[in-house]
């Protein structure tokens, strides 16, 4: 899960997507904060790629993959190792952006991007919970290249339901 840009609540529906996702099977969410908590090791999330410290932390977060039905990774903010990490173990990157604003890719997106991984990107547009009907979605899917789209308002447990079936097939 990455932000399409600086105003996106990717963090929240990450955590609702993972709370959501546990109804279907064992569930695992990840961000930096959790991966540092998890191992009492603060800062083992940003650790460089060219260190020992991160082999074990790959070889770690493979036995979470193997250990669960899902593990729903959270990139940070910004582009960081964290993030770089998210991206080369997803499956599936999941673009979230909040509807409303600025479509324009931001800097976390570009970077995805620019890594050419072949990834298959989701887009999620995050509505206020009193939306009826979506409207500017155009305007975000003319900015970039992903298989689908989804909408969901995040107080919404039946949006979540149906990204969370869609996600996980």
């Amino acid at each position: 899960v990455i932000p399409a840009g600086t105003d996106a609540a990717f963090a929240a529906f990450g955590e609702r997507l993972a709370a959501t996702l546990g109804s279907f099977g064992r569930t695992l969410m990840l961000g930096s904060a959790d991966v540092d908590r998890l191992l009492a090791k603060p800062g083992i999330a940003q650790i460089a790629d060219n260190t020992v410290a991160h082999e074990s932390l790959n070889t770690w977060l493979g036995t979470q993959e193997n250990g669960h039905d899902a593990v729903v990774y959270v990139a940070d903010a910004q582009m960081s190792a964290w993030t770089h990490r998210c991206l080369m173990h997803a499956d599936r990157v999941l673009i979230v952006g909040r509807a409303g604003t600025d479509p324009a890719p931001g800097p976390v997106e570009r970077a995805f991007r620019e890594l050419g991984l072949k990834t298959r990107a989701e887009l999620v547009l995050v509505h206020a919970d009193g939306t009826e009907r979506p409207m500017g979605t155009l305007a975000w899917l003319a900015a970039r290249d992903v298989h689908t789209h989804h909408h969901v308002r995040i107080g919404n447990d039946r949006d979540l339901r149906r990204a969370a079936r869609r996600v996980s097939g």
